[in-house]
């Protein structure tokens, strides 16, 4: 998992513009390839590149959408692996259980964040009245969170 975490967090940097040799080359996930010898040519510069406007994941993924919503709430990576870690556990419980559960959707990712946060205890990144307005929805997902964490 610390090998993925890095791959994304390397996504995340502003590329470097590189002098491309009078090579073939071909783009892909923003590095440059020789169509020739498959060699790295190097990362390609995207004009205009904002590290705040990076790109995100096409494929739908509850995983992607709430390692995205992670990042735009914590700067430093040094609690990622521990969040992602509980989310992939809570993920993969519910996949197995979600018959039982009488919400259809997953959980809310705000929610879910504050929860993980609250769980590992590591400071939310924000209140826990800005996840859910409604306080028994909440607390619903409160309960779902807790069984499917196994501690009630």
């Amino acid at each position: 998992m610390k090998g993925e975490l890095e791959f994304y967090f390397n996504m995340m940097d502003a590329p470097s513009p590189v002098f491309v040799p009078d090579e073939r080359t071909v783009e892909h996930d923003g590095r440059l390839w020789n169509i020739d010898t498959g060699r790295l040519v190097g990362t390609c510069f995207v004009a205009g590149f904002r590290k705040a406007a990076r790109r995100t994941y096409s494929r739908y993924s509850r995983r992607s959408r709430f390692l995205t919503h992670l990042w735009d709430h914590f700067d430093h990576p040094s609690s990622h692996v521990q969040i992602m870690e509980l989310f992939d556990k809570v993920l993969l419980k519910w996949k197995g259980t979600r018959t039982t559960i009488p919400r259809l959707y997953f959980l809310n990712v705000r929610c879910l964040l504050f929860f993980i946060c609250e769980r590992l205890n590591i400071p939310p990144p924000f209140s826990k009245a800005s996840c859910l307005r409604d306080v028994r929805r909440f607390a619903t997902q409160q309960n779902i969170f807790n069984n499917l964490c196994e501690c009630k």
